[in-house]
């Protein structure tokens, strides 16, 4: 399944239910604040603990 699409409201709740439900996740993103990742981080870190594929790339 190709889950491929620009999210603009409600990011976090729709980062983490797609990222709940994915068994790789590639994320691309311009920049990346710290107060952002302590959001998303709980569940990057539940991904990997169920063997999700994960990709970061951020550009700073």
């Amino acid at each position: 399944m190709n889950n491929l699409r620009l999210i603009t409201s409600n990011l976090i709740q729709d980062l983490t239910k797609l990222s709940n439900e994915a068994s790789s996740i590639y994320w691309v993103t311009a920049f990346a604040m710290k107060s952002g990742v302590k959001l998303v981080l709980p569940t990057l870190k539940e991904a990997l603990s169920r063997d999700a594929e994960l990709k970061l790339l951020s550009f700073t």
